[in-house]
């Protein structure tokens, strides 16, 4: 009697992994590669070499709490390989995509938003599905050196 409890404990553990083991049901979890110069390319191919319906983008600044960057489908369904972020200033122009366009919905007004090192940042994809991907990763550089931050 006791082990038919443990197997059904093991059981529950094993379907709420199958069920919760991707970021969301059809979106692709994304892979973070952590590059030399402190770059992060967020990776959010299929298989490693298809591209994907990505439908909005945020990039949060977790110690702030606050939406850094954050683009949406305009017109079709985009698809694109990877998102690249980089040390100090970045482009708030959405990357280039295959099948439809993006526009950016923040930061508004503005040319390029900042990122710095050794900060947490998370990132939420949407797919065609509700639930968005997410994964949270730091900028850092093999020197340890800060980026100069415009004035």
């Amino acid at each position: 009697m006791k082990n038919q409890g443990h197997g059904l404990c093991l059981l529950g553990v094993l379907l709420l992994a199958v069920a919760g083991g991707s970021c969301s049901r059809g979106m692709p979890a994304p892979k973070i590669r952590h590059e030399g110069d402190g770059t992060v390319v967020v990776d959010v191919s299929t298989l490693g070499e298809y591209q994907t319906t990505v439908t909005r983008f945020q990039l949060i600044d977790l110690s702030e709490s606050r939406i850094v960057w954050e683009f949406t489908a305009s017109s079709g369904k985009p698809q694109i390989w990877e998102v690249r972020l980089v040390p100090g200033e970045n482009s708030v122009a959405p990357p280039e995509a295959e099948y439809g366009q993006y526009t950016t919905r923040s930061p508004e007004n503005q040319q390029s938003f900042f990122l710095s090192l050794e900060r947490g940042y998370a990132v939420q994809i949407w797919g065609d599905e509700q639930d968005p991907a997410r994964c949270i990763f730091q900028l850092a550089d093999s020197t340890g050196s800060e980026p100069d931050r415009p004035h």
